[in-house]
């Protein structure tokens, strides 16, 4: 597979080389089949995090990114009435 980092892509490289370095790899391919796989297991922690006991609103928001968002809210709600 080609992935195109020239032109108006010339960003990815040195995005692919950030992740790679912040992941311990040390090539772009395994950056990013790290990345990839850090990305789906974070992702069902997040959902698993979100029905933790301790997640408030705050907590949401920190966990939140540009691309994931997160969001809890507490709804009390007392209806009285015939229905």
């Amino acid at each position: 597979m080609r992935i195109k980092d020239n032109g108006k892509y010339e960003w990815r490289k040195e995005q692919y080389a950030e992740a790679a370095e912040q992941l311990g790899e040390n090539t772009k391919s395994k950056g990013i089949d790290a990345a990839t796989a850090f990305t789906i297991e974070m992702l069902s922690n997040l959902e698993r995090a979100m029905e933790h006991e301790d997640m408030t609103e705050e907590l949401a928001e920190i966990l939140s990114t540009d691309q994931i968002t997160l969001r809890y809210e507490v709804t009390r709600e007392i209806e009285i009435g015939d229905e």
